[in-house]
């Protein structure tokens, strides 16, 4: 089994030939952690999560260890619980530490929320957040647009990218379907041509033999170059998405192994 979406760390324990292409959520809080040591100089970080959600948890948690193994100091960490719209005091109490990047993973309805309130209490950190911030341009009120200005979040791949194979995706997708497709479809395709690429190098269907071969592979798509690690879990690059003047704009492409 190959899962394009399953981004949980624990789906692929269920059996020795289930695979994923998307990253996981630990490895985008580590590559985050490194993006804001490398892009952004970052020497000071806060963090606001979601402490009702294992996916914004785990992200923190991930991002955390690897900000200190970066030498990063982490000068809080709030929490706030599902259903929760007032952020303000656990903001003011982050304003007074005045990270240099304040790291929000979690939903793009939440995100929003917390962007517009940081600015509102006077915070000045370059915010970072996950894949889950896709989207929030929708639900922000263009009005308030400069809250999430120059916000980088993390994205499997980004439509701006001027990579001919991701154009040229982009390209044969608006043609067949007339619409522009969403990171969920670049994983998909990935996933079926991960599949196809296991099968050619295998020569054979057997299950065994296809697991073998998609161990051994390495695999150029759509969402990034990817290897796998014993845990079936994908070693592959992330896309780095930049807000300007609400719109999405590609910044760069890193892994936890270089700068971008």
């Amino acid at each position: 089994m190959i899962t394009p979406t399953g981004t949980q760390l624990n789906i692929t324990e269920a059996g020795s030939n289930v695979f994923r292409v998307c990253f996981t959520d630990p490895y985008q809080g580590e590559v985050l952690a490194k993006f804001a040591k490398d892009k952004l100089a970052a020497k000071t970080v806060a963090v606001m999560s979601n402490n009702s959600s294992d996916y914004s948890d785990g992200v923190a948690n991930a991002f955390v260890a690897e900000a200190e193994k970066q030498g990063i100091q982490v000068v809080a960490r709030e929490g706030y619980s599902d259903g929760d719209k007032d952020f303000k005091a656990q903001l003011t109490k982050i304003a007074q530490q005045n990270p240099d990047v304040l790291f929000i993973p979690d939903y793009y309805e939440q995100d929003g929320l917390i962007a517009i309130q940081a600015r509102e209490v006077g915070l000045k950190s370059v915010i970072v957040g996950s894949d889950g911030w896709d989207g929030v341009v929708k639900t922000v009120d263009p009005s308030s647009y400069a809250a999430i200005e120059n916000v980088y979040f993390a994205n499997h791949y980004s439509t701006k990218d001027s990579n001919e194979r991701i154009q040229n995706f982009i390209k044969n997708y608006k043609e067949k379907y007339n619409d522009e497709p969403s990171a969920f479809s670049a994983l998909s395709y990935d996933t079926a041509y991960l599949l196809k690429a296991a099968i050619e190098k295998a020569g054979t269907t057997d299950k065994e033999a296809v697991a073998k071969a998609i161990k051994e592979i390495q695999f150029e798509g759509i969402t990034g170059q990817l290897t796998f690690d014993e845990k079936n879990n994908p070693v592959k690059s992330i896309t780095i998405i930049k807000i300007v003047n609400g719109d999405y704009t590609f910044d760069s492409v890193v892994s936890k192994y270089n700068g971008g």
